[in-house]
C-alpha cells in the first residue's frame, strides 16, 4: 500500500529524499503508525496526525492512500 507523508518544519531536513517536503511510502497491508515510526526512524517526540486527524495511538493500522502529515511540537511558556 502507499502511503503520502507531507513533512513539516525541519522534518525536511530529518528525513532523507524530502526536501520538497512529500514521500510516497510503500508499506504491507496491515501496517500501523508505529511500524511507520519504525521505518522513518521517528521518535515517538514527533507529531504524527493521518488524514487530519492526531495520531495518538500508535497502533492506528494505516490503509492505503492515508495521508499523513509529520510535524515537530513546539513550546513555549
Amino acid at each position: 500500500m502507499k502511503i503520502d507523508v507531507r513533512l513539516f518544519g525541519i522534518m525536511r531536513d530529518r528525513i532523507p529524499n524530502a526536501h520538497s517536503g512529500n514521500l510516497i511510502i510503500e508499506m504491507k497491508r496491515g501496517k500501523s503508525v508505529a511500524d511507520l515510526r519504525a521505518q522513518l526512524d521517528l521518535a515517538d517526540l514527533v507529531g504524527l496526525a493521518v488524514n487530519e486527524n492526531v495520531a495518538e495511538d500508535n497502533s492506528l493500522v494505516l490503509k492505503d492512500g492515508d495521508q499523513v502529515h509529520l510535524y515537530t511540537a513546539i513550546g513555549g511558556g
